[in-house]
């Protein structure tokens, strides 16, 4: 699996059109990985509501875009990954991927803590979001896939 690295995004060592740029053409290059986890605009705790609405509705723009950019048979090994803060921007995610063809999403919508906010928090909150996502993944046919932090292998929770 590839791993879009929102992570240099979140740290500022990259924008997020960059990281678009990279992916596409890197993903591009290598297109014998089993999946590749789509550009996606990490969300921090320290985000307020505005800024999480927006790097919702960009990752879902973009991945749009992405998709479009890469030969027909990405979107069967391509990876979108749900955030938000609301359960409504979380299902927005998820009915954006399914529109789009994903048949496997990433929950990374986690609290952050830590030096520049890149320890991932399981909270009251996350866990909400999570079995709403594992919900809704579970009723649309969609796999399921947890990021934890940036140092952490993902779990796969199929439904």
């Amino acid at each position: 699996m590839f791993d879009s690295g929102g992570y240099q995004v979140q740290m500022g060592k990259a924008s997020y059109e960059e990281l678009f740029d990279r992916l596409l053409h890197f993903y591009r290059e290598n297109n014998w990985a089993d999946w590749y986890v789509l550009p996606d605009h990490v969300l921090r705790s320290t985000d307020s509501d505005r800024e999480v609405e927006f790097k919702v509705r960009e990752s879902i723009d973009f991945a749009r875009l992405f998709v479009r950019m890469m030969p027909d048979d990405f979107v069967a090994k391509a990876v979108g990954v749900v955030h938000g803060r609301t359960e409504d921007q979380v299902r927005r995610c998820i009915e954006a991927y399914a529109e789009m063809g994903i048949r496997y999403i990433g929950f990374g919508s986690f609290g952050t803590s830590g030096p520049n906010g890149t320890i991932n928090l399981v909270s009251q909150r996350s866990l909400k979001l999570l079995r709403l996502v594992q919900a809704i993944a579970h009723e649309v046919g969609l796999r399921l896939h947890l990021f934890r932090d940036r140092q952490s292998r993902p779990i796969d929770v199929s439904c």
